[in-house]
């Protein structure tokens, strides 16, 4: 794993002049040992700030001679480091976070290390968010518009891989999947489900593979899709093109005198990944908390399209409402705000949420439903 190289480099330079990071080893960083007035350090000299040196060990009876380093980085990895010090070089493949002195003055004892350079790369992060998108269906002037909030139901678990992060903290995301999966149908209209990725959000070019999977987990060839995209325009993805075929009218969101308790699988749920040529930096939201209560700060907007009452319901709507997976939407033309103490009817006839945590103040169980199905619900397993 390591090597001493030999006190000159290429060209007759010292050795620690050739090192150099290619594009696949990343990141070029370098620390000095500094003494003065009577102190030691290491300071970095690139002023990358992604790494931070923690701990070092010196030789016994000399606290500034460093012959052992450690060092950490919340968003970054080294994928090699090369000491310098008594006019010898050292080098060592992932290093993971520590090294030893290799190195060697010209009496042939441990030399202290003069100087560090690495190599770094952004360690590949996971980031995991649910939440429960539940949509009123009708126009806002429709006198049928009821505010039960069940007539789509749907869980959406994100996942998201980011190599790094932003300096304001944002992630620099790679890929992210959308597992899907249908909740509820109190409706009898029929619709389309889209999730549209704003052109504003999508950083450049990449590509999204959508797969439509049966209640088994077997994949529906007929409605899955792929693309690639270019980033300068948005890119709309019709992920249920009828809900009706997911579940029946009123399915798991009944009358409240014809509800039983029992929840009917959806016929159909999704999974959706994307993945970017470059990072992009989005601010994802890993708690429903994060997500304003009709959705206004969703990166993506997961709009409903009604077929047969014309009108369409997207992010920041009064229609929708981002809620926890486990949340309790009120049974059919039950109003939202008979079904939680914490919703009120606005003057103008619309709910206003008057806590952040509305959702847990269910005023009567016998109102209510919940499911909760997830992926491995129905995997087939």
């Amino acid at each position: 794993m390591s090597g001493a190289a030999t006190a000159s480099g290429g060209n007759g330079q010292p050795c620690h002049k050739d090192f150099e990071c290619d594009e696949e080893e990343g990141t070029y960083v370098k620390f000095e040992f500094i003494e003065e007035d009577g102190d030691c350090y290491f300071e970095e000299e690139t002023e990358t700030g992604l790494i931070t040196i923690t701990d070092w060990e010196s030789k016994e009876g000399d606290e500034c001679e460093p012959i052992s380093v450690e060092w950490e980085s919340e968003t970054h990895d080294a994928t090699k480091v090369m000491a310098f010090g008594g006019d010898d070089c050292d080098t060592v493949e992932n290093p993971g976070g520590s090294y030893t002195s290799g190195l060697e003055n010209p009496g042939g004892n441990t030399a202290a290390i003069s100087n560090l350079q690495f190599c770094v790369v952004p360690v590949e992060q996971e980031i995991v968010g649910t939440i429960n998108l539940s949509y009123e269906d009708l126009p806002k002037d429709d006198p049928l518009l009821d505010w039960d909030v069940n007539d789509w139901v749907v869980d959406v678990i994100g996942t998201f891989k980011a190599a790094g992060k932003e300096d304001d903290g944002t992630p620099l995301v790679t890929e992210f999947t959308f597992d899907i999966v249908p909740q509820a149908r109190g409706a009898g209209d029929d619709h389309e489900w889209h999730i549209l990725l704003p052109s504003s959000v999508l950083c450049g070019s990449g590509s999204y593979d959508l797969t439509v999977k049966d209640s088994d987990g077997n994949e529906i060839g007929s409605k899955s899709d792929s693309s690639s995209f270019g980033g300068d325009s948005d890119v709309d993805i019709t992920v249920f093109p009828s809900t009706e075929a997911v579940f029946d009218d009123l399915e798991n969101a009944e009358l409240p005198e014809d509800h039983d308790d029992d929840c009917t699988d959806p016929r159909e749920w999704a999974t959706l990944t994307v993945t970017f040529d470059d990072p992009c930096a989005i601010d994802v939201s890993e708690d429903e908390s994060d997500v304003e209560v009709n959705g206004d700060n969703l990166f993506f907007d997961p709009y409903l399209n009604n077929l047969e009452s014309p009108t369409e319901v997207h992010r920041g709507d009064v229609r929708l409402v981002v809620v926890p997976d486990d949340w309790q939407w009120p049974l059919g033309a039950v109003q939202i705000w008979d079904a939680y103490t914490d919703v009120d009817e606005g003057g103008d006839g619309e709910p206003e949420y008057t806590t952040s945590d509305w959702y847990e103040t269910v005023a009567d169980s016998n109102l209510v439903a919940t499911c909760d199905f997830d992926p491995n619900d129905l995997d087939g397993s």
